[in-house]
């Protein structure tokens, strides 16, 4: 990649948490049934789906709002009220809770309280066992925010929260508000569409690939609606993982917002109903606003989390120059699908649209916008970001305009963000990060987790595989071999050993795992 070499030698440390993803399974898929998911169920409130296609068609489907897939209703479902607990044989317990539409073609959840202790773990998956989200633990714990996931296909959906033991009656899970969907993000919309471009990055070479994997989908308002942004590279190229949209898109709690990464045919084929849920892999919670431009309506945001290196996210390079004439490209999420794009040349310069200052596109060459591209990036000839989709009327036929908020318009409020050096000139370029990725909040070697950490008292080991534990070695940061147990697990009693870090070999059947533990007294 064009500037791969450029930052080969810059590793960016990254405290991971909250990048959703999904490893494992849940762990009621390989126990017995015997009756786990007997009176868990919570029926949802039907959608008046009529009412909300009469009100589109009465105001019109006008493309500078989200993209409305489903209908949020607010909810009070936790731990004592709803759902049911199961007791494990060993101590350890579970609590499922069941969750069902009449109609939705998918569901999603927001949770207000997520506590989960260090060892616990929570998945969230359709009744088909098709499609699951998880685990999250303690390194995703919300208090004072919200945090939504993403969306599972189907019409039912099932939380299965684990807690250990040692951390019995320490969690605490609420949901208030699920959202069930009403138009199919797996069946392509485009139909009627005759001028929906599916963007092929396989045939757009670097700088396409570069710019598709700044772009990513944003889903708002309690995971109802969706829009489209990209992420933005500063001049000290350190990482701050900088994201900027329209103001227009900015609906509900920051917290809760959802940005999916990779959302393109490199990663999910476009013969495969054009892309779909089962593509929504990698995705980042929560993001705080740093600016509103009133000038052109551009927002700049910081997500809570930087994306993970392997997920190969490009942060876009830019320009605050004023556009000339140029040919210009769109990368856009619209109609909540994989990836399209347009294309025009022309001279891209502002225009007074009521209290905001836009550009007007009149024509596009190739392509067009639609309900769901607010918020997309526009890139000059160069590949640098100048602007975002506003919203407009532009029609296939050539019929309307098509309106953009400009980087130029909004610089004296995110210079301080986007140069933060104070470097001369207009522009900079975009870069592939490189993280070097921690999590010391809780010690884990594949399937054994170690936890408390740091510990006092005792430690507890959670063995999530098939192979049996057979001893227990600690070995101190000198090397030395200081105990070794044979374990009546899960507990482990360390208040005999002095304060310091140790490597604790974790011998099993066959195998053998290494975690590092810090022990204080």
């Amino acid at each position: 990649m064009r500037y791969l070499s450029f930052i080969s030698c810059f590793l960016l440390s990254l405290t991971v948490f909250a990048q959703i993803g999904k490893e494992g399974t849940p762990l009621t898929w390989s126990l017995p049934a015997n009756g786990l998911t007997n009176n868990i169920w919570k029926t949802l409130p039907e959608m008046d789906v009529e009412a909300i296609l009469a009100s589109e068609i009465s105001e019109g489907v006008v493309k500078g709002r989200p993209y409305q897939f489903a209908v949020a209703t607010d909810v009070d479902f936790n731990l004592t009220n709803s759902g049911r607990w199961t007791n494990l044989t060993n101590g350890d317990r579970l609590w499922v809770l069941g969750l069902t539409s009449t109609s939705a073609l998918s569901l999603n959840v927001t949770f207000n309280q997520l506590n989960l202790p260090a060892g616990s773990r929570l998945y969230v998956y359709n009744a088909e066992e098709t499609d699951y989200i998880g685990p999250l633990s303690s390194k995703d714990n919300v208090s004072d925010a919200h945090l939504t996931l993403l969306p599972l296909l189907g019409n039912e959906i099932i939380i299965e929260y684990f807690e250990p033991f040692a951390q019995r009656g320490n969690g605490a899970v609420s949901l208030s508000s699920v959202a069930q969907g009403f138009r199919s993000l797996e069946v392509p919309e485009t139909a009627d569409y005759a001028c929906y471009e599916a963007f092929d990055i396989d045939a757009s070479g670097a700088r396409g690939e570069e710019l598709s994997s700044s772009t990513l989908l944003m889903l708002v308002d309690n995971g109802q609606r969706i829009c489209s942004g990209t992420f933005l590279n500063n001049t000290k190229s350190d990482g701050r993982p900088l994201f900027v949209t329209t103001e227009k898109s900015l609906i509900g709690d920051p917290s809760s917002w959802v940005f999916v990464v990779g959302l393109n045919n490199a990663a999910c084929s476009l013969d495969e109903a054009g892309g779909g849920l089962t593509c929504w892999n990698n995705a980042i919670n929560g993001a705080q606003t740093l600016k509103i431009n009133e000038t052109s309506g551009l927002a700049l945001l910081e997500l809570n989390q930087s994306p993970k290196t392997d997920w190969r996210v490009f942060y876009a390079g830019w320009s605050m120059a004023e556009p000339g004439f140029d040919r210009y490209s769109v990368f856009q999420h619209a109609l909540g699908r994989n990836q399209s794009y347009s294309e025009c040349s022309q001279d891209l310069t502002n225009v007074q649209v009521g209290n905001l200052e836009l550009a007007k596109v009149s024509r596009w060459d190739v392509g067009n916008t639609f309900s769901g591209s607010l918020g997309s990036p526009i890139f000059n000839s160069l590949g640098q970001y100048c602007g975002s989709f506003a919203g407009g009327n532009l029609e296939c036929e050539g019929i309307g305009n098509d309106y953009f908020a400009l980087l130029n318009s909004a610089w004296n409020d995110f210079s301080g963000y986007l140069n933060p050096v104070g470097e001369s000139g207009a522009n900079t370029q975009g870069f592939y990060p490189i993280f070097v990725e921690e999590d010391s909040r809780e010690s884990s070697s594949g399937s054994v987790f170690v936890f408390p950490n740091p510990a006092s008292d005792f430690i507890y080991i959670q063995n999530e595989s098939e192979e049996a534990i057979e001893s227990v070695e600690f070995i101190d940061a000198q090397g030395r071999k200081v105990s070794l147990y044979t374990p009546d697990l899960p507990y482990i009693n360390v208040s005999d050993l002095p304060s310091g870090l140790y490597y604790v070999t974790i011998k099993k059947t066959t195998t053998s795992v290494v975690s590092k533990v810090m022990i204080r007294h």
